[in-house]
């Protein structure tokens, strides 16, 4: 039988695949590439609300994910950008889309 430290250590299940950039990564440093790629299952688990946070890094980020607090460290720093580059693409994409329906629409 595993001890609670051996069973704490084990990675969980999503930690164990690199976290998908759905954006274009140019934005982003190296430094910000490998948190994101590393961390970013349980980062956006902890922004979502579906984790709690358990260390004071941990708490830290979810501040500011709230908006409560500017982002200091790596990880926070990368998040934000992150959302953001990812809100605006997102944004982009929708707009795009309604201008090819417009056009088409307007050939009828």
């Amino acid at each position: 039988m595993r001890t609670t430290e051996e069973k704490s250590a084990k990675p969980a299940r999503n930690e164990l695949q690199h976290f998908h950039l759905d954006c274009f990564p140019f934005i982003f440093s190296i430094e910000e590439l490998e948190v994101l790629e590393k961390r970013g299952h349980m980062m956006k688990a902890l922004s979502e609300g579906t984790e709690y946070p358990s260390t004071s890094e941990e708490k830290s980020f979810v501040r500011v994910c709230k908006g409560q607090t500017s982002p200091t460290s790596l990880m926070e720093t990368a998040w934000i950008k992150y959302l953001h580059r990812h809100r605006l693409e997102a944004s982009l994409l929708q707009t795009e889309e309604v201008y090819k329906e417009y056009k088409r629409f307007r050939k009828h």
